[in-house]
């Protein structure tokens, strides 16, 4: 390709790992021990996920969270690789500058002690609203993985948080809310929403992906979903590089080439840390950044234009925040 690519990774538990080691004296940890792999895949840039293990709910989370927070704000400091970006435009001049851009985004609201404090985690640089993770919260309710628990939608505090949230300019990510929350949500506000790592449930039909009505939703508001290269969303069984890519034409078919990015999800460093209730550890289809150009070169071997792979790589999301005033 001509021009560098841009190539966007929506979701990523990266300060979850940062965090600890910098607890334990490490510095400069995201240029030392990510960017290489990150260099090598061309990635430009993340949108780092804050996610609490249930082991710290709920007296921890909102010291998890800062801690996570604090770490990305240090490790912005102590390296010119790294950028804290809080728009569209910032990613575009981290990437003009060669450095790699690190957007905030919450995976669970549990930090959030207030709708009015969510002013706070704005200033600080959070970006995304994930609801909740797998697991039922103050402001929502979480899809488990086994799918047998009873489950709700959206409670009024979630609902006022939703508002403040979108009155903020914070875009509200639905990958783990649970089907009753995106319902609730659809009803409540006509405003877009993204899924920043879920799959298409009628290709793999597992709980955390999205049916095609939602997928559907998505498109019709301008939202964006990011495809998960977590084996078990990927496919039930033999999950590989050649059935990721057959999930993402499917996500095209369902959601249009202007609605499609990537949410790789990779999950496998993190094991040593969480507990994970319910999920057992699964191989990723990708196990670094740096076999992004390996799937790359399989999208080009299956005719992709070097037009859809800028779309999907990251220009769809650079699209989204610019369309709906991520500021």
């Amino acid at each position: 390709m001509k021009d560098k690519l841009f190539v966007l990774d929506a979701h990523f538990d990266l300060l979850s790992d940062v965090a600890i080691r910098r607890a334990r004296g490490e510095r400069n940890c995201i240029e030392r021990i990510y960017l290489p792999d990150i260099r090598k895949g061309g990635v430009s840039a993340l949108v780092a996920s804050l996610y609490v293990d249930d082991a710290y709910l709920p007296e921890l989370g909102l010291k998890m969270a800062l801690a996570q927070i604090a770490s990305l704000h240090r490790e912005a400091e102590e390296s010119d690789a790294i950028a804290l970006c809080t728009s569209s435009s910032g990613f575009r001049k981290a990437h003009e500058e060669g450095k790699l851009g690190i957007m905030l985004s919450f995976e669970g609201v549990e930090p959030v002690f207030s709708v009015d404090s969510l002013i706070l985690f704005h200033k600080l640089g959070i970006r995304g609203v994930g609801l909740c993770w797998s697991r039922p919260n103050r402001a929502a309710d979480g899809i488990d993985f086994k799918g047998s628990r009873k489950k709700g939608g959206l409670t009024a505090y979630g609902e006022e948080l939703v508002d403040e949230a979108l009155r903020l300019g914070m875009f509200i990510d639905v990958s783990h809310l649970s089907n009753e929350g995106v319902e609730a949500l659809m009803a409540h506000t006509s405003a877009p929403f993204i899924a920043s790592h879920s799959n298409a449930r009628a290709v793999t039909p597992v709980n955390r992906n999205l049916p095609d009505e939602y997928l559907e939703e998505i498109r019709r508001r301008g939202g964006v979903v990011g495809l998960n290269s977590y084996s078990p969303f990927v496919a039930s069984e033999g999950a590989s590089l050649e059935k990721l890519a057959d999930m993402l034409e499917y996500l095209i078919v369902k959601l249009g080439e202007d609605h499609v990015g990537f949410g790789f999800d990779l999950c496998d460093i993190f094991y040593k840390y969480g507990t994970f209730h319910g999920v057992r550890k699964n191989h990723d289809v990708l196990d670094t950044h740096a076999e992004v150009p390996v799937f790359l070169s399989l999208l080009e071997k299956r005719g992709f234009s070097e037009g859809l792979i800028r779309k999907l790589s990251g220009e769809n999301w650079l699209s989204f925040y610019d369309r709906y005033g991520v500021k």
